[in-house]
């Protein structure tokens, strides 16, 4: 789904309908205003359609940013893609977290038990 501002947030909820909900009752209005005066094509999108469509657009843009950056190198030995790592299907914790990212006290630990 595009929009044309980048800081829009959409929620889709259900109200009920012809209970004077201010902006249903608009939506209401401007629908039978749209039928009146133009020719309207509907088509019906699915929930579930909507979903599969927000997570592909999601995980393309993911993808890019992951490629892009030059940073979490040992998250991306992990995890070489994002294909990767939607594959695996993590418990994550603390630890598993600090392993994964190379963040905390991962450096002074090994040193402390001679392993580097």
């Amino acid at each position: 789904m595009h929009t044309y501002k980048k800081n829009w947030t959409i929620e889709f909820k259900w109200v009920k309908a012809h209970a004077g909900i201010y902006g249903n009752e608009i939506e209401d209005r401007l629908a039978k205003e749209a039928t009146q005066n133009y020719c309207v094509t509907y088509s019906r999108t699915t929930k579930r359609a909507i979903k599969k469509d927000t997570r592909k657009e999601s995980i393309r843009k993911l993808r890019s940013q992951w490629e892009e950056t030059t940073k979490e190198a040992i998250t991306k030995e992990f995890f070489p893609s994002v294909e990767s790592r939607l594959a695996v299907n993590l418990n994550l914790s603390p630890n598993v977290t600090t392993i994964m990212t190379g963040h905390g006290n991962i450096r002074s630990c090994l040193h402390r038990l001679k392993i580097i």
